[in-house]
């Protein structure tokens, strides 16, 4: 579980049931979340609400191995793409 709190009034704003993450990103505009899973999936999760937004499937190499656990995740600067680095060495 990951819950996201308001610094300036330590009221907390969201909260979500998410089992296991190796990173988080807020997106440029602040408003989403970028969160991998140990499954080897990204999710998209509104920061307001906590809701998941937008998820992808693991990713998988051209002989069928899986990338790896994550090890990193991050916006583009203009918050169209998500790039996440593997323990595997991949970025995708």
């Amino acid at each position: 579980t990951h819950v996201i709190w308001d610094m300036a009034s330590a009221q907390l704003v969201a909260q979500t049931d998410i089992d296991g993450s190796a990173g988080m990103d807020f997106s440029p505009d602040v408003k989403d979340i970028a969160q991998d899973t140990y499954q080897q999936q990204v999710l998209v999760v509104d920061a307001a609400t906590g809701n998941v937004q937008r998820s992808t499937e693991a990713e998988a190499s051209a002989d069928g191995e899986y990338y790896g656990e994550v090890a990193g995740i991050g916006w583009s600067p203009d918050g169209k793409q998500i790039a996440v680095g593997s323990c595997g060495g991949a970025i995708i």
